[in-house]
């Protein structure tokens, strides 16, 4: 309730009746109830404590179809929470719920997705939280780790890439979740490679290999980055899972199974060798332009090729396909050189490349 420039708590039991608007920092009157600062933060602890006593039966609650805001709501704030707390206490008490909810979600993911908005914060904030237990060095171990973060089966994968394929709204809130989870496999792998060697993260690396990289839409996107000037349409959810999601993935691969992979060593240089030189070429003298997306990209592709290049069998014969004369290879040196001394790209790619 307001009154000229006064306003009042929607809490009844709230010991300050009345707000001055521009000492709450409100220009105007807001639509609905209005807590002060105070009474917030006390229904927000209200919210997280029955967050925390009901939690199993909120996992239950979770279904793509018919999960309340309220629901959502309620889970997602507890993952807020707990991402700046203990996670090993809360993943010890929770474990069968939280193993649950993994792999609903994947479940989730596989079937026929419609947009809901109202997930978006939900899956942002679960992907974190998940991030948050693949760094979590010293108090969880990797045999939880494995079992709450491992998809079951390569089916479920398939339904998804299926999806992402198939999808011709480039900016489909799926491809974005999705691509969260596929990021966060990868940093896994990373950070455990015995990781890479499970069958499904193999199918993972194999599905991407050959109808994602090796694939026109992915050559599609890199002559798209070869443009002096990119407008920031061009970067849809679909382009990034191609350009950022998928090379992450594979890179991951290539530094522990490089090996086994092989037989698409040729297919690589042949598809996008000649389309990653010019892109570097090109968008080396462009860094002051660059937006977090073209900066991301960049990152991703420069990695995903240093390893492809440096790990495994045949390195000679790999650097004389992508180099073939000298004068080639000192170009591409001063390329990365440019690029290497743009600040943002040297934080970002010795940091996390996220």
């Amino acid at each position: 309730m307001s009154y000229g420039d006064m306003i009042a708590c929607d809490n009844p039991t709230c010991r300050r009746e009345w707000f001055h608007y521009p000492c709450v920092g409100i220009v105007t009157p807001p639509k609905g109830k209005w807590f002060c600062s105070e009474c917030a933060q006390l229904q927000q602890q209200q919210q997280l404590q029955q967050s925390e006593m009901n939690f199993q039966e909120l996992i239950n609650a979770v279904n793509i179809n018919a999960t309340s805001n309220d629901i959502l709501q309620q889970i997602t704030l507890l993952f807020k929470y707990k991402i700046d707390q203990s996670l090993s206490l809360f993943i010890s008490e929770e474990y069968q719920s939280l193993f649950v909810l993994e792999h609903k979600i994947w479940q989730i993911l596989s079937q026929d997705w419609s947009n809901h908005p109202r997930y978006l914060d939900f899956f942002q904030t679960f992907a974190l939280f998940n991030k948050q237990i693949i760094f979590e060095q010293e108090t969880i171990s990797l045999d939880i780790k494995t079992s709450l973060l491992i998809p079951e089966n390569i089916d479920l994968i398939n339904n998804i890439f299926e999806q992402i394929e198939q999808s011709t709204d480039h900016n489909n809130s799926l491809i974005t979740i999705a691509s969260l989870w596929f990021d966060n496999l990868s940093f896994f792998v990373h950070e455990y490679p015995s990781i890479g060697h499970i069958p499904v993260i193999i199918h993972i690396n194999e599905y991407i290999a050959n109808k994602f990289i090796l694939n026109e839409k992915f050559q599609f996107y890199l002559r798209q980055l070869q443009q002096p000037q990119l407008l920031p349409l061009i970067f849809s959810a679909k382009q990034l899972f191609y350009v950022k999601t998928c090379t992450l993935s594979l890179s991951a691969c290539f530094s522990i199974n490089s090996n086994e992979h092989h037989y698409i060593s040729g297919q690589v240089l042949k598809n996008i060798g000649h389309d990653y030189l010019k892109i570097i070429q090109i968008q080396s003298f462009t860094v002051d332009l660059w937006n977090k997306e073209i900066l991301a990209c960049i990152a991703h592709l420069i990695g995903f090729m240093r390893l492809f290049l440096w790990c495994g069998s045949g390195k000679e014969l790999k650097f004389k396909d992508l180099f073939p004369t000298e004068k080639i290879l000192c170009a591409y040196i001063q390329d990365l050189i440019r690029i290497i001394d743009y600040k943002p790209y040297y934080k970002l790619y010795y940091g996390t490349m996220a």
